[in-house]
């Protein structure tokens, strides 16, 4: 999974019966509770395990989205099985349907901190 430009701190959750590989790139330095990250997570892959296509299952990841309210982030995914691969990669453009869309998320402004009294 190819993560989306902004998508900070991703931490896979390791899955048993599958190796979990990242990929780190150089990022705009930036601060992460005192500590300047220069090196970030770029993509994540869960390779080597066995999932029959009548199953399904989930893979599972955190991080920090991007504050851009407004846009949508995009996360593409490319799906290796044993007789071949999909690459779920497509965005939208000019409304035209998909066969195969990345998968995106809306970003919105952060909610307000709760008051209390």
């Amino acid at each position: 999974m190819l993560l989306p430009e902004g998508f900070r701190l991703a931490k896979p959750m390791p899955k048993a019966g599958w190796q979990l590989v990242t990929v780190y790139k150089a990022v705009e330095p930036f601060d992460n509770h005192g500590t300047t990250v220069r090196e970030d997570v770029s993509e994540i892959e869960w390779r080597g395990g066995n999932l029959p296509d009548d199953f399904y299952d989930e893979f599972v990841f955190r991080g920090t989205l991007p504050a851009r309210a407004g846009e949508t982030a995009w996360f593409k995914v490319v799906q290796k099985c044993t007789k071949g691969e999909t690459r779920w990669d497509e965005m939208p453009a000019d409304g035209k349907a998909l066969a195969k869309p990345a998968a995106g998320v809306k970003l919105t402004p952060p909610a307000s901190p709760a008051h209390s009294h």
